[in-house]
């Protein structure tokens, strides 16, 4: 993993990264900082009406997160896989789902470095929350349960494959700028309810240059 941190802090420009869920609220923030800072992108679209227009620097595979032969031409070519993947009330098994097809793939790529969006709903060993995490929690397991479920289905399935994953886990989401006020702990949850996808996008793309919180699952939040 160091070889790779290496390569991608010293040459961005020809980087590829294979990023799920491109057409969603979150992946939508992060599509325009990953490629402002001078990487290739492979998007993985179930509906490609949904983009206005393909980027400079972008791959566009058509297709379902949880099809193995979608996602071996996805990573064609790949350095690090990044899931934007929200949670769906019609499908709440998708992370899992996708999470059994994409760790076998990287692995047959060659793919070690995996970043995905997780949830504060989701209680890990070792968590250290505060009041405020701790309502927030609650609330989310009380209303999402099933895809709770599943998020720690994912994360089971990533801590025992060997990768160098890392699994955001944020607060509430919402629309807004980038701030650049964030506090983040593998362990401790103790910033506000919430935090901007512009934010969450940020922290992400550094992560791809950082070798922070491998095979962990930090909290994020806004401050």
């Amino acid at each position: 993993m160091l070889d790779m941190v290496a390569l991608i802090t010293e040459r961005r420009f020809g980087v590829r990264i294979a990023l799920l869920g491109s057409t969603g609220r979150s992946g939508e923030e992060l599509v325009p900082v990953l490629l402002g800072r001078g990487y290739e992108l492979n998007l993985l679209v179930r509906d490609p009406s949904k983009l206005v227009a393909v980027p400079d620097n972008a791959t566009v595979i058509t297709g379902s997160s949880d099809s193995p032969d979608v996602i071996d031409e996805l990573l064609a070519g790949v350095d690090v896989v990044i899931s934007a993947l929200g949670p769906d009330k019609r499908d709440p098994t998708l992370q899992s789902r996708t999470a059994e097809v994409l760790i076998p793939a990287m692995k047959r790529h060659g793919i070690t470095r995996f970043i995905g969006i997780s949830g504060e709903g989701v209680d890990l060993p070792g968590d250290d929350k505060d009041l405020v995490a701790r309502v927030v929690t609650f609330g989310i397991q009380r209303i999402a349960g099933a895809m709770v479920r599943d998020k720690f289905r994912e994360y089971e399935l990533f801590a025992a494959s060997k990768l160098d994953w890392t699994l955001v886990r944020p607060p509430r989401l919402k629309q807004g700028k980038a701030t650049g006020k964030i506090t983040h702990d593998a362990h401790r949850a103790t910033g506000s309810s919430t935090i901007t996808r512009a934010d969450l996008a940020a922290f992400i793309a550094d992560l791809i240059e950082r070798p922070n919180y491998l095979q962990q699952a930090p909290f994020v939040a806004g401050i």
